[in-house]
């Protein structure tokens, strides 16, 4: 992993953070190339010392443009000195890094070399005027060198300017996307919630007039089945909510699994059954896939003693959290009275613990009957809320 760092590094250190660090870096290699294998014009040491060095400049000129400019220009001062009658090879090593100030946007300090280098050029004059480039020769090569800088310059600005604008876009695209989706959760809000609120209301005023058993015991269930479809959809809607505010799932406000059972046992008290609920400890706040996993257990365990349980009294449900050398998980255990004796599993039960991982288990006596649900808290599991819907119905 280190290693991969450093060799990031290394290549943008090399490539550079312009876009025109790449194609300026390629001329000086392609430029160095030429020089280093160039044939010097004399075989002094002095003289072979400081033509190698013009090749050395040019291939760090873009990396260090306003070093290289100075330490050029002592170099051409010096060579004019030492050898008057040689060529000056430090001229491109001079404009070269110049170009490069002027495309990274810095005109001042290749001003500043730009007079120094046609002051010592025009001093060159009097010292080897055979071997001097004329100065408006000079002026034309140098205006070059700032044209070549300057279109670098601009056409990255270009280039900058289209990439801003395509941000933009994008940043204003994923807005009104999210103003959409706030729009779907409130209109969404707004009709289904309060139907099936309503549809709550209706229930509970049947339910408390009608003295027919069969007919409690059919609306009772359809009010716990009404009171889960309403978590469902409060869950939906906050995890879409979650979505369209880029919240992480560490910072969900979905129902806990407490509050959610808590809801669902009143529901079923409204209707006459009394369950009750025993929480070990306070246990925490999981994933928002986690905590909606473990209400659709909660949601058919409740379902499951409405629908099953023998007597509307002496029903319970607890929860605790365990920890074991298998990893960590929610047990859930949920008893109710019977007629008849029976070890059978529910179907959607032992499905959906088997589907999250864990374990559910049944076992009952001659009165009560009790189902133990295990879900591990630590794992990863690829389940949704909308394939937990697909299959949400209890058994």
């Amino acid at each position: 992993m280190n290693d991969q760092g450093t060799s990031g590094r290394i290549m943008r250190a090399l490539l550079g953070s312009r876009i025109v660090d790449i194609p300026l870096r390629a001329f000086a290699l392609l430029f160095f190339i030429i020089d280093l294998f160039g044939t010097p014009e004399s075989t002094e040491p002095a003289a072979l010392i400081l033509f190698y060095l013009s090749a050395v400049l040019l291939a760090v000129a873009p990396f260090f443009p306003v070093s290289v400019t100075a330490v050029a220009l002592g170099l051409y001062a010096a060579h004019m000195l030492l050898y008057p009658d040689l060529i000056n090879p430090f001229q491109l090593a001079i404009l070269l890094p110049i170009t490069v100030l002027v495309a990274h946007g810095r005109p001042w300090p290749a001003l500043l070399y730009t007079g120094l280098f046609f002051g010592l050029s025009i001093g060159e004059e009097f010292t080897q005027a055979s071997l001097a480039t004329p100065v408006a020769e000079l002026a034309l090569v140098t205006g070059a060198a700032w044209i070549l800088g300057a279109s670098a310059y601009f056409l990255e600005n270009r280039i900058n300017l289209a990439i801003h604008e395509r941000e933009r876009l994008a940043i204003a695209h994923e807005q009104e996307l999210q103003r959409l989706r706030l729009a779907f959760i409130i209109d969404t809000h707004d009709t289904v919630s309060h139907s099936l609120a309503t549809q709550s209301a209706a229930i509970r005023v049947i339910a408390h007039e009608n003295t027919d058993p069969e007919v409690a015991s059919m609306l009772n269930e359809l009010s716990a089945i009404n009171e889960q479809s309403q978590l469902e959809l409060r869950s939906l809607l906050l995890g879409l909510r979650e979505g369209a505010l880029g919240l992480s799932t560490q910072e969900h406000t979905t129902l806990s699994l407490e509050e959610a059972l808590d809801s669902m046992i009143a529901s079923a008290k409204a209707g006459g059954y009394a369950i009750d609920l025993t929480v070990a400890g306070s246990l925490p706040r999981y994933s928002a896939a986690t905590d909606r996993q473990l209400l659709f257990v909660a949601r058919e365990l409740v379902t499951n003693i409405v629908k099953h349980s023998s007597e509307r009294i002496g029903c319970s449900i607890s929860l605790s959290e365990v920890r074991s050398k298998q990893g960590t998980f929610v047990e859930a255990i949920a008893s109710n009275p019977v007629a008849a004796r029976s070890d059978a599993q529910p179907q959607s039960l032992a499905r959906r613990a088997q589907e999250f991982g864990g374990t559910c288990e049944a076992s009952s006596t001659d009165r009560l009957f009790t189902v133990t649900v295990r879900i591990p808290v630590t794992a990863k599991r690829p389940t949704s809320l909308e394939s937990g819907m697909a299959d949400g119905s209890a058994v």
